[in-house]
């Protein structure tokens, strides 16, 4: 199966996309807009673009923007030709969530660089394979339809994204 944008090393993300510099506003009182330390990205198989500027130095804007444009692509790309016909016999599941899932709890700190990719996995399997139902994909990957909610509930865009699937299908919203 290929892995998700999301999923890829920093390298390998970079490698699909624009990097921009630019002068933006933000801290840095009398050296404000004399440097060029926003950072812009944008993947360019899909068009999704980030962008930090909160920092003076580039390289703290670059990590930012790279975290920020992994969490987008999590929540707005699908991979659905891979999970369209998903065999669940074959399916393992990534190590990215296994590792995180102790006693059928899910936790995962959205600072770590691995956020985005359990989400991509969440939001692919509960969109595009389950169809919106949060039960069948918690069989799956060995934890509770209530553990995935909660750790979507730190995702507003990703949480509409399923409530709204859910509404088009005639069922609740998940809360």
């Amino acid at each position: 199966m290929a892995a998700h944008p999301a999923q890829l090393d920093v390298d390998d993300l970079l490698a699909e996309c624009e990097i921009g510099r630019q002068r933006r506003s933000g801290p840095g009182g009398q050296h404000r807009n004399k440097v060029e330390t926003a950072v812009r990205i944008r993947h360019c198989p899909t068009g999704i673009e980030a962008m930090a500027t909160e920092s003076r130095r580039q390289e703290v804007n670059r990590k930012k923007a790279i975290q920020r444009l992994r969490l987008l692509l999590a929540l707005r790309h699908r991979r659905t030709a891979e999970f369209t016909n998903l065999d669940t016999a074959t399916y393992r599941v990534p190590e990215e969530i296994a590792t995180r899932i102790r006693k059928g709890r899910l936790a995962v700190n959205t600072e770590h660089t691995d956020y985005p990719s359990v989400i991509a996995e969440l939001m692919d399997l509960i969109i595009v394979w389950a169809q919106g139902n949060v039960p069948d994909v918690a069989g799956l990957i060995g934890t509770s339809a209530s553990q995935i909610i909660k750790l979507m509930r730190g995702v507003p865009e990703g949480l509409k994204a399923i409530n709204d699937l859910r509404r088009e299908r005639g069922e609740h919203a998940l809360r």
